[in-house]
């Protein structure tokens, strides 16, 4: 059955970040930003997807989802 995670990332490198989802068997980011920017590195949403793809993770941005 899916299960669905949240996650943040303040505090955290990118390389941090990945192993918490490769540690949590996530293969799915859903990135729910309202713009997908960010002022640290590889987290904006072009670096993020990257990133993620990289790790051999699907990413998906979709605000639409965002809980205002």
């Amino acid at each position: 059955m899916p299960m669905l995670c949240t996650i943040g990332y303040e505090g955290r490198s990118i390389e941090e970040f990945k192993q918490v989802l490769l540690d949590n068997n996530i293969d799915l980011l859903l990135d729910v930003r309202e713009s997908g920017r960010s002022r640290k590195p590889y987290f904006s949403n072009g670096k993020l997807r990257e990133q993620i793809t990289m790790a051999g993770l699907e990413y998906v941005h979709k605000k639409a989802l965002r809980v205002k």
